[in-house]
């Protein structure tokens, strides 16, 4: 086993042992709620992909495999283990270079945000329509486009695409992270699915 691969499963054993006995008390629950994310899972997808012979080939001039990182998500708050999901997800990868995004609020902002504050190059793909725009001052903004055209300028660009939806796609046929997430897996994006 690589080092790598030994950081990231000693990180995620730590993070997720932290976040299971570590504070913060659901305002619904009156406890801790993990939701869908299973780090065990998460840490898993996460070093499948450094395996050799699933390494996708970057579209960055970086030799990181995996230096442009892309979200979608809920447009809506994201919950607590999907932002610290995603903050271990973006701890855990050396390199990043990138991260795009779609310039809404909820998962695009937070990521966006996080990746800002990491030193990680943001990227925005607004979308035309503005109720939902969080107006993010990106590194670098892209021209605005319809909803569906932006969430696919973000897959043709990425690496890697961390989805954020607000619950099962089955419960939410028409939701844009999950086309997004399908049109991603169609083309052999790898992808990870945080849930809620």
């Amino acid at each position: 086993m690589s080092d790598r691969r030994k950081r990231l499963r000693a990180l995620f054993a730590e993070a997720a042992s932290e976040h299971r006995n570590g504070g913060g008390e659901d305002p619904e629950t009156g406890g801790m709620s993990l939701g869908y994310v299973d780090f065990d899972e998460l840490r898993d997808a996460v070093l499948a992909i450094f395996d050799e012979g699933e390494k996708p080939v970057s579209k960055s001039k970086s030799r990181n495999p995996l230096a442009v990182v892309g979200v979608t998500g809920s447009r809506h708050d994201i919950t607590r283990p999907q932002r610290f999901a995603l903050a271990m997800l973006l701890e855990s990868i050396e390199g990043i270079c990138e991260l795009h995004h779609g310039d809404c609020t909820g998962a695009d902002a937070f990521a966006a945000g996080l990746a800002n504050r990491a030193g990680i190059r943001v990227v925005g793909h607004p979308p035309n329509a503005t109720r939902y725009r969080a107006y993010f001052p990106s590194d670098s903004e892209l021209p605005a486009l319809p909803y569906m055209e932006r969430n696919e300028e973000i897959v043709a660009v990425v690496d890697l695409l961390v989805a954020m939806p607000s619950g099962a796609e089955e419960s939410h046929p028409r939701s844009g992270t999950w086309a997004t997430v399908r049109r991603a897996r169609a083309l052999g994006v790898p992808t990870i699915v945080l849930m809620p």
